[in-house]
């Protein structure tokens, strides 16, 4: 009967995952989507739109970055990008990217009603937040001059740990 329940279970699985990836179009997605920023690992490249020109993440190594992944229906992310913002306006060396999966009219209404100054990329079919591992917003990493991630922050905190980070690496 295990033996049985082995073989329903491969079956299934063989059917469910293609089904999947062509419903998602993102062959990657499946595979990637139980991948999670850890810090110490190298942080995973993607390109993003600047001027009419494609850059790349790894683009930016020599300075440290911070990827917020957030949303505009979301309550937690608005009070997390307040402190984002904040961050961003006192930290001049830092790179700080937004990235939302909505599409670039609500991603630049919201940007403006919370008074946001760092560009926000849309991440189409979420493919950016699943190489993060973000599966829940607000999602935020950190990334060291040398590309490595050095933290992931998940969900809202009341004590602003993103600028608890960025002081604590003297930047």
């Amino acid at each position: 009967m295990k033996k049985l329940n082995n073989l329903f279970v491969a079956g299934l699985m063989m059917f469910a995952v293609p089904v999947i990836s062509t419903i998602s179009g993102l062959q990657s997605a499946v595979s990637s989507a139980s991948a999670a920023a850890v810090a110490g690992q190298t942080a995973p490249d993607f390109t993003f739109p600047v001027n009419g020109t494609m850059m790349h993440l790894s683009d930016l190594r020599g300075y440290t970055v911070v990827l917020d992944f957030w949303a505009s229906w979301c309550p937690w992310c608005a009070k997390s990008l307040l402190q984002t913002e904040a961050v961003d306006k006192k930290y001049t060396d830092v790179v700080v990217i937004g990235l939302d999966n909505e599409d670039s009219n609500t991603i630049a209404q919201a940007s403006h009603a919370f008074g946001l100054t760092f560009p926000t990329f849309q991440d189409t079919r979420g493919a950016i937040a699943n190489e993060y591992g973000a599966d829940a917003i607000p999602y935020t990493v950190v990334i060291g001059p040398n590309g490595t991630i050095l933290s992931v922050i998940s969900g809202y905190h009341d004590n602003d740990p993103l600028d608890n980070i960025l002081a604590s690496l003297g930047e």
